[in-house]
């Protein structure tokens, strides 16, 4: 799975994006026929069950995503899975765009935040009113919901039972069978989750070789590997006991003799080159590395192996190199 950081685009290799999170999300296209915010729980010509089809949107038009309440979210392209979470902590979350470059369609992780719904709606030109609307869509059609089947309950004849009955079976048909689909497509997606004792000893080493790269492993660096595992979606499987144990093993190893320690510790990194987990382990890198006034010059060395051996290009991730 990859994780984007902010700025960072990826190219998709399909033409349709799979949501794994559809509560609170709002389509903003710069273009679009109809004029207005799209919520990715509403099924329409251009969502269905949380489903972008990029390419019934306006030629040449940009299409940004903006979430309320989330913190993170998966997207999947056909073959391509990415994790982005939010860094910010304003209401409103400017998570990406999607567009279109030379016929290839591009995803860029953006990440910036608006307290102020006014603010965004300047921002991006919809009014005020749509936005509101948009983002408050599924709250309706939870309210629909509970509406007619209160209403059936409080029957107060046959006619009126029948009438209320079927009511109740329309709104379940196009809005308990619409979120049905989302939960079960969301439900096969979160088994993809990497696992396994080898990307653990990868990940651990990665966050070992940065925090000792100084000579010195300190307790924030070690605070910032169990941050990154409980809020990254690929990590979230393994127990923090299990980590710390494996993180320490590694981090001792290195203090003992560091040329047989970071030889250790390459050895569990380079399993995953040229794998989807490497840009996980990556971000990871980068993250412990930031965590103390910005990431220095030994710092940058290694990242710049671990970038290396795990057959990535240092241009992705040139402005923390």
């Amino acid at each position: 799975m990859t994780v984007l950081i902010k700025g960072q685009a990826t190219t998709l290799d399909a033409k349709t994006v799979q949501l794994e999170e559809t509560k609170g999300i709002v389509v903003l296209p710069d273009s679009y026929e109809c004029k207005k915010p799209l919520n990715v729980f509403e099924d329409n010509a251009f969502i269905q069950s949380g489903k972008l089809d990029l390419s019934k949107f306006d030629a040449g038009s940009k299409i940004k995503l903006v979430a309320e309440g989330i913190s993170s979210i998966n997207l999947s392209a056909g073959g391509v899975d990415f994790l982005l979470s939010k860094k910010s902590s304003s209401k409103y979350w400017l998570i990406g765009e999607f567009y279109n470059r030379n016929g290839q369609f591009k995803f860029r992780f953006l990440d910036d935040g608006f307290n102020e719904i006014s603010v965004l709606a300047d921002w991006c030109g919809y009014s005020e009113c749509s936005l509101q609307e948009a983002f408050s869509f599924e709250k309706k059609l939870g309210e629909n919901l509970v509406s007619s089947a209160s209403k059936l309950i409080n029957s107060s004849n046959t006619d009126e039972l029948t009438s209320n009955a079927k009511s109740t079976l329309l709104s379940l048909k196009s809005e308990g069978l619409s979120l049905f689909n989302k939960l079960k497509g969301r439900a096969q997606k979160e088994v993809k989750n990497f696992t396994g004792t080898p990307f653990l000893k990868a990940s651990v080493s990665v966050a070992a070789l940065i925090a000792y790269a100084d000579g010195y492993a300190s307790q924030d660096e070690e605070a910032k590997l169990l941050d990154f595992v409980k809020s990254t979606d690929a990590l979230a499987s393994y127990e923090l006991n299990d980590v710390k144990r494996e993180y320490n093993e590694i981090v001792n190893q290195l203090k003992l003799d560091k040329i047989v320690g970071s030889g250790k510790a390459y050895t569990n990194i380079v399993k995953f080159k040229d794998k989807a987990e490497s840009t996980t382990l990556i971000a990871l890198g980068i993250s412990v590395a930031n965590v103390e006034n910005g990431i220095d010059d030994d710092e940058k060395a290694v990242l710049k192996k671990v970038i290396s051996s795990l057959g990535e290009s240092e241009d992705l991730y040139s402005e923390y190199l």
